[in-house]
């Protein structure tokens, strides 16, 4: 580092020093009260800290040249923060009763994006800029003036405060746009874009990334709103192509419709609805409807036949950690990283990511046909370890009935798709999608944790049964039945781009 670059940062050093110290006096000392007469001065006092932090890391990419003296920064503040939670050496960073790590995620997410976007810095400041200040102001507010609050996972957030932040983003994606003020840092912008489109841009921003803060729960929202704005931004400014913006309201409005009916519906949480929401905002957005088909059809199919398996045999729901109605970590499991493809897609243009996308979605559909049709018919079931009998629904049991139904919950995926892929390739395809419920039987088997229940004796995915909890059986602990999903559906998406990289 240069000596200007240390004398810049050991000025910025001693600006969060005394940011520290302003917290700890807003936290201790004064008496701010919400609306309803509750004192909140330490929510306000960790708000504030949360917008210090943002300007610092903006500084320091500002001030910084040198790439790896920001990734070390980052790292050292990220090992620095961890120990200061742990130890509660800074009482007014944590919540009242529990430890708050939000302000840690503010060196990962700065590692992250550095790590991504190592020479887009225009880039990274816009990114910490919204999350700074719009979910810092949003919280200020909400706290302070909210009266009506929802949850949709475990952090109470208010209709005031998520206005705001929507209000707070847009404007500062629009003005940062338009002025083009961060230039000097080097790549991307959007300064190709007129004002007005630059407007929409910050419309959709506001949009998509109000959703995930809407969704973010203890403090995860610090590494969703960085990381994501940064995705949208660098997706329009890589490439012009205004034709993106109509693309992506229109997958908004799809999303809405489609989350909106499948909450109704009973398909889907709340959560999960915000999810799906936001998953076909990006799918269609960025892939039209040769990526949005093949995710449409195993959600609406397989909720469908989930809806008739519970009509026909609903006793089986006991041996499930979760059944029916779908929340954000199946919606999360099922096409969280399936999503994330199309983006790889729209910035490489690999077509060999549309076959691991197609089969990642196959290998879902497999699977959950395989458990619902499976336990439709109630036919011979055994382990896929052992072979020996099982009982329906216990995790890696398979059935004629449920492979059946699973080679047919694969093929449904790819026929939907058929206008878009070459049909030599269906076999394969079809074999690595049903791949998957194999995969997810063996991990289900081996690796996923299993509770028996202390009253009837039955072994259950569920930490809870017949209203006691239930002891541990087997398996990982922290491996559910969601992450077996997540595990499964990504082995076979990998085995196909090994395939096409050596066919």
């Amino acid at each position: 580092m240069t000596l200007r670059e240390i004398i810049s940062l050991s000025l910025l050093l001693a600006v969060v020093v005394i940011s520290v110290l302003i917290s700890e006096l807003l936290a201790n000392k004064l008496k701010i009260r919400s609306i309803d007469g509750k004192i909140i001065s330490r929510e306000i006092s960790r708000k504030l800290l949360h917008i210090f932090s943002s300007i610092t890391v903006i500084s320091s990419v500002i001030i910084l040249e040198n790439y790896f003296a920001l990734i070390f920064i980052s790292l050292s503040v990220l090992a620095l923060l961890f120990i200061t939670i742990i130890k509660d050496l800074i009482p007014s960073i944590n919540d009242m009763h529990r430890k708050s790590w939000g302000i840690v995620f503010f060196p990962l997410s700065m590692f992250i994006l550095l790590l991504f976007y190592p020479a887009d810095k225009q880039i990274i400041c816009l990114s910490f800029l919204i999350l700074g200040f719009s979910d810092a102001l949003a919280a200020i507010v909400g706290i302070k003036y909210a009266k009506n609050y929802f949850v949709l996972i475990s952090d109470k957030k208010s209709l005031l405060g998520s206005s705001v932040f929507f209000v707070v983003t847009v404007a500062i994606v629009w003005i940062v746009g338009s002025g083009d003020y961060f230039h000097p840092l080097g790549g991307v912008s959007l300064a190709a874009y007129s004002s007005a489109q630059i407007g929409l841009i910050a419309l959709i921003s506001g949009i998509i990334l109000t959703a995930f803060e809407m969704l973010g729960a203890k403090g995860s929202d610090n590494i969703l709103v960085p990381v994501f704005a940064s995705l949208i931004l660098y997706t329009f400014g890589v490439f012009y192509n205004p034709s993106l913006i109509n693309s992506i309201f229109s997958g908004l409005l799809l999303g809405a419709v489609a989350g909106y009916a499948s909450y109704k519906l009973k398909f889907l949480t709340k959560d999960g609805a915000v999810s799906a929401f936001l998953l076909a905002a990006f799918v269609y957005g960025y892939g039209g409807w040769k990526w949005t088909v093949p995710i449409l059809t195993f959600f609406i199919l397989s909720s469908l036949i989930s809806k008739a398996r519970k009509k026909k045999n609903k006793k089986v729901d006991d041996y499930f950690d979760k059944s029916g109605t779908r929340d954000y970590m199946q919606v999360l499991a099922n096409g969280g990283l399936a999503g994330s493809l199309v983006l790889v897609y729209y910035i490489y243009k690999v077509e060999v990511v549309y076959y691991a996308y197609l089969v990642f979605i196959a290998a879902a559909c497999a699977d959950t046909w395989s458990t619902e049709i499976g336990n439709y018919f109630r036919g011979k079931t055994v382990s896929i370890v052992s072979l020996k009998p099982v009982h329906p629904g216990v995790s890696g049991g398979v059935s004629l009935q449920g492979s059946i139904g699973g080679f047919a919950g694969a093929a449904a995926v790819l026929l939907s798709v058929y206008p878009w892929i070459d049909f030599n390739y269906f076999l394969p395809l079809l074999l690595f999608g049903f791949m998957g419920t194999v995969t997810d039987s063996i991990i289900g088997a081996t690796l996923q944790r299993h509770f028996k229940c202390t009253n009837c004796g039955i072994i259950t995915e569920r930490k809870n049964h017949c209203n006691t909890p239930a002891s541990v059986h087997s398996g990982l602990g922290f491996i559910d039945n969601d992450t077996v999903n997540l595990l499964s559906c990504s082995v076979s998406a990998f085995v196909v781009y090994i395939f096409f990289i050596f066919r």
